[in-house]
């Protein structure tokens, strides 16, 4: 009886190990903007992931984007799939040329990137990594 009692408290033991050993799946967030504008646009963005959204790191410069180029505006690596989540509060976009500006806070970036290509990849079993990788291509967002 105390065999079995022990074996079977061995059993659990080594159960409740591998669970918590086993590294949670983890999610990559891609952003990209595609310049559909039929002339460069100047980009803008804050904070470029989420850990700089925490400790108030850089931005994206402002960067030049050539007619049908992309550019990575933001990117973040989770533990839950929901990328209102993943966006932090704080996030601005800013698509410029000269003095015409168009500034999209969190709930309007997110407006746009629902109307945009999202695809979601799969890493496999060895990185335990899914991609989520969206490209915002947008006529209206040209200023």
């Amino acid at each position: 009886m105390i065999k079995n009692i022990f074996f079977l408290s061995l059993c659990l033991l080594l159960v409740c190990y591998s669970k918590l050993s086993i590294p949670q799946p983890r999610y990559a967030f891609d952003i990209f903007f595609k310049n559909v504008c039929s002339y460069p646009i100047q980009i803008e963005a804050f904070p470029l992931n989420i850990s700089e959204s925490l400790d108030g790191g850089d931005k994206l410069d402002k960067q030049s984007l050539d007619v049908e180029k992309s550019l990575l505006v933001f990117w973040g690596i989770e533990s839950f799939t929901d990328i209102h989540r993943v966006i932090p509060e704080n996030y601005t976009l800013k698509v410029s040329v000269g003095k015409r500006i168009i500034l999209l806070d969190k709930a309007k970036f997110l407006e746009v990137l629902k109307k945009s290509d999202y695809a979601r990849e799969k890493c496999g079993i060895i990185c335990r990594t899914d991609y989520f990788i969206g490209t915002i291509k947008d006529a209206s967002l040209c200023p």
